[in-house]
């Protein structure tokens, strides 16, 4: 169980540090569109369980470029209509490189990997304690 905790909590340090350093990077502001809302079905255990997730995709100019992008970061239900217009930050030195203002899922997905870390370690830690 401390092994599992350890994991979790490295990869929520990890999911969230990557989460600040592209926020870093990305300094610039434009207007994006979203033009699609894509599903993709996950299967679990032999697609004994399937799951869905909704990725917007995204497009929005930088001077002559226009680029159109997927993002890396799904939801349970959709959260950006077609045709919506959502603030992008991209990276100067990286036009593919983009986060939309407002979108908390990766933070999101960070909390929880770090929280089931600490709960992981503090089991652990409170069962060796007992015995």
């Amino acid at each position: 169980m401390v092994f599992l905790g350890i994991v979790f909590l490295i990869l929520g340090i990890a999911i969230n540090n990557n989460r600040k350093k592209k926020e870093k990077r990305c300094t610039l502001k434009t207007c994006g569109k979203v033009i699609n809302v894509v599903k993709h079905n996950n299967y679990a255990n032999s697609q004994e369980i399937r799951t869905s997730s909704w990725y917007p995709v995204i497009e929005y100019q930088i001077g002559e470029n226009i680029i159109k992008a997927e993002s890396h970061y799904g939801n349970i239900k959709p959260q950006y209509k077609i045709g919506q217009e959502v603030q992008i930050y991209y990276n100067p030195q990286n036009y593919n490189e983009y986060y939309i203002e407002g979108n908390k899922v990766q933070m999101t997905i960070s909390k929880i990997f770090m929280g089931v870390g600490i709960a992981a370690l503090g089991i652990s830690i409170f069962s060796s304690l007992l015995i």
